[in-house]
């Protein structure tokens, strides 16, 4: 039962630490949103194109190939 508890306390943690950290770092967080909002368009092609690259990529087979170099 202990362990079951730690176990859920970590995963608990790992879900919540994040959102704290968000809410201490908001008013930094805002001005990344700014810069998102800003380049809004910019951002929305450059990861429509890497999706699209990535997916020859996969279907070519190369991407196996390049990620087989990390393994």
């Amino acid at each position: 039962m202990l362990e079951g508890m730690f176990m859920l306390f970590i995963f608990s943690m790992g879900l919540g630490i994040p959102f704290i950290i968000s809410a201490v770092l908001i008013d930094r967080l805002k001005d990344a949103f700014d810069f998102i909002k800003k380049h809004y368009r910019v951002i929305n092609c450059l990861s429509g194109g890497l999706l699209v690259l990535v997916g020859i990529l996969m279907m070519t087979g190369i991407f196996g190939r390049f990620i087989a170099l990390f393994a």
